[in-house]
């Protein structure tokens, strides 16, 4: 037997306009990448949002179709975002949202597009695994437009060991929600929404 939630479109969309990140939305409202794909899908399908408000969402909007010919290696968001630091100066910390074999992204750390870093990622508080050090470089880097003003940035991994990259699949194996690359199928999205 299935059982079938319902979500509220309005606080959806509400969240979506507070630029809530699709880790926030998927932790919020328990759903797999791909079930918020759906959603998000059936609310611009029912004309509650429009498809524009989607694209804006930039860093936080993540459609699979703009990446499945970029992205070689699949990519997962984390049920347990990992807290990161910057080896070099400690003080400088966040978390992992998503995670692959080579790159992840990290929102709280202050990165300038290019920069090379020594990167920390604490596998041992979430996982039966050590730290994993990485050196990374940063790709991509932005600012959260809201008052809360957090750093966002991705990063290719240059370096890792082979008990490092064993860390990564580890973390990926017991905290991924799954790639975002997959493809859609399963039920429908109006299996979600509740006006």
């Amino acid at each position: 037997m299935t059982v079938r939630r319902r979500i509220k479109a309005k606080k959806v969309v509400a969240d979506i306009r507070a630029r809530l990140s699709d880790f926030e939305l998927m932790d919020k409202y328990e759903l797999s990448p791909e079930e918020l794909q759906r959603v998000l899908h059936c609310l611009a399908e029912a004309g509650v949002i429009r498809n524009a408000e989607l694209d804006e969402r930039g860093a936080w909007f993540d459609d699979p179709a703009n990446r499945s010919v970029t992205r070689g290696v699949p990519r997962h968001y984390l049920r347990v975002a990992p807290f990161i630091h910057d080896r070099e100066n400690p003080a400088h910390k966040g978390f992992v949202t998503d995670l692959s074999e080579d790159g992840f992204r990290v929102r709280g750390i202050m990165a300038f597009i290019g920069e090379e870093k020594r990167l920390v990622i604490h596998a041992s508080d979430v996982c039966d695994v050590e730290d994993v050090e990485v050196r990374a470089t940063c790709r991509w880097h932005r600012v959260d437009s809201s008052e809360r003003g957090l750093h966002e940035s991705g990063y290719h991994i240059d370096h890792a060991t082979a008990t490092g990259l064993a860390g990564i699949r580890r973390l990926i194996e017991v905290l991924g929600l799954g790639d975002r690359n997959a493809r859609q199928t399963g039920s429908n999205p109006a299996d979600f929404i509740d006006e």
